[in-house]
């Protein structure tokens, strides 16, 4: 770390990491067992560097910037099929894929009244060489058929918003009540070969999987004894799966999905029991208190609605 003033503090580095994933399948070909073998081995170097400046207590800048990837799991790099247990189609892995690479940058404003509340403000940029997204595939089966598909690159670019804030400030009765949460906004780009603008069905679009806005909201009252947490997340609309395309044969549309808004509630008590010396916690969980709907959409039309549920838990732990 350097310190270059009493109030500028920089640090660096480095880590590497090697990665070897090696899959064995095993086939039939003219009544002989063959092992087809997929392979995923590499080596990085990984720099990362950050800097903080303190205007003075309460005036914070930071910048950050990191250099890091993403590799195909066992479930998408397979050559096999699974059925999804929510869509009812074959998901096939592709043993083509690639790691992706991302390089992070990150500044941020902060604003901090005390040493736990504060509020940030922050831009960041992400590139992402080779990003992995969920695809539709062609099919001669009466079920739908998705795997996975290396775009060329992409680039992340947005705004978050977040603070955590006690109450007490508005009076003293809300002490022990706290407001947390975050909103984001961003805009991605794909970038595509010539040979994957002839693939996909959309050349021009954002990265799959993305929600150009979220917010959450979180309300805590808290004190020695009990803990109640009541939150709120909603995320937009998002692209969900890319269509391809067979020449000029168009294999579906694309798929977007409409997020439910999410509350979720957790009450935690907290009680001593001498005759065993030791400290206990109750906690009750109420989930998705609203059960809202989850809406995808092909081509503007519903294309699948569903609801999950709500669901309750009680838990009981001891620290002895």
């Amino acid at each position: 770390m350097l310190k270059p003033s009493e109030n500028f503090d920089v640090t660096f580095g480095a880590r590497k990491e090697s990665l070897k994933q090696t899959i064995d399948q095993f086939n039939t070909d003219a009544n002989v067992v063959v092992t087809q073998q997929n392979k995923l081995d590499f080596d990085k170097v990984l720099p990362s560097l950050s800097a903080k400046y303190a205007l003075n207590e309460n005036h914070q800048f930071k910048f950050a910037y990191g250099k890091t990837f993403i590799y195909p799991d066992f479930r998408e790099f397979v050559d096999s099929e699974f059925i999804h247990p929510e869509f009812v189609a074959k998901v096939a892995g592709n043993p083509d894929l690639v790691e992706t690479d991302i390089d992070s940058y990150d500044l941020q404003y902060g604003y901090y009244f005390d040493n736990v509340d504060n509020i940030t403000v922050s831009t960041f940029f992400k590139a992402l060489k080779n990003p992995i997204e969920d695809v539709r595939t062609f099919t001669t089966s009466t079920l739908d058929r998705f795997s996975f598909e290396n775009s060329d690159s992409a680039t992340i670019t947005g705004l978050e918003l977040s603070w955590y804030k006690n109450l007490s400030f508005i009076d003293e009765m809300f002490k022990e009540f706290i407001f947390s949460g975050n909103y984001t906004y961003l805009r991605s780009e794909v970038s595509l070969t010539p040979e994957q603008k002839a693939k996909f069905v959309t050349s021009e679009r954002e990265l799959q999987g993305l929600s150009p806005e979220v917010i959450n909201l979180s309300l805590t009252y808290q004190n020695d004894a009990r803990s109640v947490n009541l939150s709120y997340n909603n995320m937009s609309k998002r692209l969900m799966r890319i269509a391809l395309k067979n020449g000029d044969v168009v294999l579906g549309l694309d798929e977007y999905e409409i997020p439910p808004d999410l509350v979720d509630l957790t009450w935690i008590e907290k009680f001593r029991w001498d005759a065993v010396d030791a400290n206990f916690a109750m906690i009750f969980k109420a989930q998705n208190l609203l059960d809202d709907e989850t809406v995808w959409t092909q081509g503007g039309q519903t294309a699948l609605s569903y609801k999950t549920g709500r669901s309750y838990s009680v838990s009981v732990s001891a620290k002895f």
